[in-house]
């Protein structure tokens, strides 16, 4: 997980921490403010936008920093960390024309498809002229980053904006994530998309606005996906009757 620093250190989610299921202990694994364990960023602020595990246990963590005076400017970045010593090593240098596409930062949302390869959402910085919404897929061994799903072009489907969640769905290896209506530049991510991992192309699966699909999102963040044959994947609703029965029926 990863775990939020004090104002004084900039209030933002600075370090990754692990914790014991069994016992609720936890370690730090990895602290940007922590040079042995690589590149720090004492002249910014500098957090965690989220995080995933790759199949050998390693992390992949994107990052995203930026100057708070002057000029306003971030920069993102995504590390791969080694999960016992904390180590990062840069994967994927955003600014980097070398490794693919540039103009944008990481937002929260990065996962590992079953291919090994990385899911990043991100959007424009602040430098970028034009809005740059997009899903981006990472090669694991060289960083490479390639635009599977520009929200900005029509021709993939309807438009979001700052996208925000990533979840993959296991059987089908469909991408579902969530992003704010492109209509306002401000509006907050209550989209929830389908994506097509070979073609990019995006189907809108629910849509906040719509009261036939139930309440109203406020702010997608993190999305998961229950798997088909879980025992909670029956899940409707609360039961009305014993407030405190689990609502995901018996332990089994």
């Amino acid at each position: 997980m990863t775990n939020w620093a004090q104002p004084q250190f900039g209030g933002a989610p600075r370090s990754i921490a692990r914790i014991d299921t069994r016992t609720g202990t936890r370690i730090v694994v990895s602290d940007l403010t922590n040079p042995a364990q690589g590149d720090v960023f004492n002249c910014c602020v500098a957090y965690f936008t989220d995080l995933a595990l790759e199949k050998t246990g390693t992390i992949v963590a994107s990052v995203t920093w930026f100057v708070p005076v002057g000029a306003g400017r971030d920069v993102g970045d995504v590390y791969r960390i080694d999960s016992n010593t904390g180590q990062r090593s840069l994967l994927s240098d955003f600014t980097n024309p070398a490794q693919g596409a540039t103009g944008s930062v990481p937002s929260t949302g990065i996962a590992v498809e079953t291919s090994g390869q990385i899911l990043v959402d991100s959007h424009g910085s602040a430098i970028s002229p034009v809005p740059k919404n997009r899903l981006l897929r990472i090669d694991p061994n060289t960083g490479n980053r390639a635009v599977l799903s520009d929200f900005d072009n029509a021709a993939q489907a309807p438009l979001g904006s700052r996208l925000s969640g990533i979840a993959l769905e296991a059987r089908a290896g469909r991408i579902i994530v969530g992003a704010g209506n492109p209509a306002s530049t401000a509006a907050d991510p209550t989209l929830l998309f389908r994506i097509d991992p070979q073609t990019g192309q995006r189907t809108l699966l629910s849509n906040s606005s719509d009261p036939k699909q139930g309440p109203p999102f406020v702010w997608i963040s993190e999305i998961a996906v229950v798997p088909e044959k879980a025992n909670d994947a029956g899940f409707v609703a609360a039961p009305t009757t014993n407030s405190l029965a689990s609502p995901f029926g018996p332990v089994k």
